[in-house]
């Protein structure tokens, strides 16, 4: 094989950096015409675009979805991370380079990025991957909208077999072989998992139950305030709707505004394949739920604003009567005061210390003025 980085399959413009990872830099865009080269669908872009596939995930369908994100985001920067069977159940995988490549350049803090995850083999790639980013970074991925295509659902061990079934190709040599490693990893895990107690005699938890916690954990993104959009097919066998229709509710306990699309007849990972109206209403929740996760960061933005010229407000006449009494023939508003020291303090990320507002302040000049500046 050749080394990485090469050329990768899945799309013109993808770089593969790894056996699992695929990075899309677009070209350099002058900035007036930055705004010009999106589209309306969504008021702002995202700032980077990660996408987390289903199992054994072939490039030429992974590049059906990246292509419409080019399209809608051109300006915008994709990662892809796919998912093997070995990266799922036996050997996780090092995530280091590729976060150490992206923090502080394509991610920082003030960052507001969409994830995209297919089934369950993608969700528990996610995870893994905001687990990584947070114990490399010492913070959490700046996650704003979140989209579920065909996840989570109840799948346990018991049901790789059929996951295993459906991400391999549909002959019967192909099935035959996906079966046996299906019922071969079960085996594996069943054996160790016998072995595998903790101190109080309790099994560990399953690696999909873990994997539907860890969506709705602080402690890797945030939930609070995101956007979520779950979507998935009736008749996918692997996706119990109950339960992810559970799952959203969870979320929404936890401050999230979830979004449940159905999709009548659609199999797992397989919500756009045959209709092109279910296409455009696949990107349409998309697309709206990208949108409601840029308004509500503007109105945050803009309360959070308020608040702060409220503060300013009520502490501008105390940081004045503090710093000077001065005597004036006509004593002037607090407004006639300069305000250099509380605009430093609203910029500063003391905003909420009181001793910031404390600093003495000089009075207007005045010809009759007998007070010295402090």
């Amino acid at each position: 094989m050749a080394p990485y980085p090469q050329l990768s399959q899945i799309s013109q413009g993808f770089t593969q950096l790894g056996p699992l990872i695929h990075l899309y830099l677009p070209p350099t865009r002058p900035v007036d015409s930055f705004a010009s080269s999106t589209t309306t669908l969504a008021p702002e872009p995202p700032s980077f675009i990660l996408l987390f596939t289903w199992m054994a995930a072939v490039p030429s369908h992974i590049a059906k979805y990246t292509a419409t994100y080019t399209t809608l985001y051109p300006s915008i920067p994709i990662l892809v991370v796919t998912t093997s069977i070995s990266s799922l159940l036996l050997r996780p995988p090092d995530f280091a380079p590729i976060i150490s490549l992206i923090k502080g350049q394509l991610i920082t803090p003030q960052s507001r990025v969409l994830v995209h995850v297919f089934s369950e083999g993608g969700s528990s790639t996610a995870v893994k991957f905001a687990s990584a980013y947070r114990s490399i970074t010492r913070m959490r991925l700046p996650l704003t909208a979140l989209i579920l295509d065909s996840t989570p659902g109840s799948l346990r061990y018991s049901g790789i077999p059929r996951a295993v079934r459906a991400a391999v190709p549909h002959t019967k040599l192909a099935q035959a072989v996906g079966s046996l490693g299906g019922y071969a990893v079960v085996a594996g895990y069943a054996g160790a998992l016998a072995l595998m107690r903790d101190v109080d005699g309790e099994e560990f938890k399953s690696l999909f139950v873990q994997t539907r916690q860890m969506i709705n954990d602080e402690r890797l993104w945030p939930v609070a305030g995101t956007q979520r959009c779950y979507l998935f097919g009736d008749a996918d066998p692997l996706v119990d709707e109950p339960a992810l229709r559970a799952h959203a509710v969870g979320a929404e306990s936890r401050g999230a505004r979830a979004r449940v699309e159905q999709f009548d007849g659609a199999r797992h990972c397989a919500l756009i394949k045959d209709s092109a109206d279910e296409a455009m209403r696949y990107w349409s929740a998309v697309s709206d739920t990208w949108r409601a996760s840029v308004e509500v960061a503007t109105t945050e933005a803009t309360v959070t604003m308020e608040k702060k010229e409220l503060f300013l407000i009520r502490r501008k006449p105390v940081a004045v009567a503090i710093a000077v009494e001065p005597k004036f023939d006509d004593q002037p508003e607090f407004d006639d005061y300069p305000l250099s020291y509380p605009f430093a303090c609203l910029s500063s990320p003391k905003f909420d210390d009181p001793g910031c507002w404390r600093r003495p302040l000089a009075p207007p000049p005045s010809p009759t003025s007998t007070s010295t500046s402090i």
